[in-house]
């Protein structure tokens, strides 16, 4: 502030008008929010169910009734779509698999189909041995516009949900991390997708809950490697089709090994080049395996003196590692997506 005068502010009181001469403005940012999946569930570890899975959600209607707060994933591989721009080549990005933001039901259903489901009497999922889909799906309070919708879609399709939405903070974030067989347990768990911090715009971000068993945990062995399963049942190791956007696997795999990575991306001689290819590994393993759901990705807002300066799209920032760490305001000004109109 400086002679009583606003020129920027990261949010203002609800109901309080904003002064003349201030606008708000919103882009996307870094992170979002995810639910982690139960791998140990017998359906959920079942890479069709978990795929057919990221067809059935509606991400727009998840977002209408955020009041359109948020915005739909851009697609499930694990990046918000900052990300994808800054460490994805354009040829990687439209060669994975789009999952889309309104939901596919029928798609959902011929995946499920084809790995041996059908309907029961009840209009509810079974596998071939007749075990129903069922799931205990935990939200938390602050979370609470972004589980009801899902869950209603679910039911709607014809899986089970038995909801759990809990209000003590601590239990909450105590139940998710020590993983879906603690307490009552989980199914599907909210939590964030890339959750901020230093590393928010970068492959150590937003893929760092693909290691939360081995660092969390310490899910390592006596030599220091990790264990062959780690957190909720995801195993270390991967076969991966070689050809991104090869979703039947009809030509050769390889073995994506998911400690091998976060060594590699963590380590700081690891140059920038070697870091994209790591990044589009990570992206296609997470577009093709679904090891947890995308929700939504969330929206930047913030007010600034609209008289005195004209607000730039964050779209031209073209720093290629930005970072969204500092304060919006500063950080508008920093860049240059917000210009003085003052000579």
């Amino acid at each position: 502030m400086k002679n009583d005068q606003i020129d920027g502010a990261k949010g203002k009181p609800e109901g309080t008008p904003l002064p003349d001469g201030m606008t708000e403005y919103s882009w996307p940012d870094s992170g979002g929010n995810k639910y982690r999946l139960n791998w140990t569930d017998k359906h959920l570890g079942k890479r069709k169910v978990r795929q057919a899975l990221a067809y059935l959600v509606d991400h727009n209607a998840v977002v209408t009734n955020r009041q359109g707060n948020g915005f739909p994933p851009e697609l499930h591989n694990g990046m918000t779509g900052i990300g994808q721009d800054t460490w994805l080549s354009d040829s990687h990005v439209e060669s994975l698999n789009n999952y889309g933001a309104s939901g596919q039901p029928q798609k959902a259903a011929e995946l499920l189909r084809s790995a041996g489901y059908s309907k029961n009497s009840d209009g509810i999922w079974a596998d071939k041995d007749g075990d129903t889909i069922s799931w205990r799906m935990v939200d938390v309070t602050f979370w609470k516009t972004i589980g009801p919708t899902i869950r209603s879609q679910l039911k709607k399709f014809g899986i089970e949900i038995e909801y759990n939405l809990m209000e003590n903070v601590g239990d909450f974030v105590t139940l998710s991390n020590e993983g879906p067989n603690f307490g009552e347990g989980w199914d599907l768990i909210i939590w964030h997708q890339n959750g901020g911090g230093a590393g928010a715009n970068h492959p150590a971000g937003y893929y760092r809950s693909a290691w939360h068993s081995y660092i969390i945990h310490k899910g390592l062995d006596e030599s220091g490697k990790p264990t062959e399963f780690g957190f909720a049942g995801h195993p270390n190791e991967y076969e991966i089709p070689t050809k991104v956007g090869d979703m039947e696997a009809n030509g050769e795999t390889e073995t994506l090994n998911l400690w091998d990575k976060y060594e590699a991306v963590a380590a700081p001689k690891t140059s920038n080049d070697e870091l994209l290819g790591h990044a589009e590994d990570l992206s296609w393993w997470w577009n093709y395996e679904i090891p947890a759901l995308q929700t939504i990705e969330y929206q930047i807002g913030w007010a600034g003196d609209s008289q005195n300066y004209n607000h730039i799209d964050y779209t031209h920032d073209d720093n290629p590692n930005r970072w969204f760490v500092l304060n919006y305001n500063s950080i508008g000004l920093d860049r240059g997506w917000y210009h003085s109109k003052v000579k």
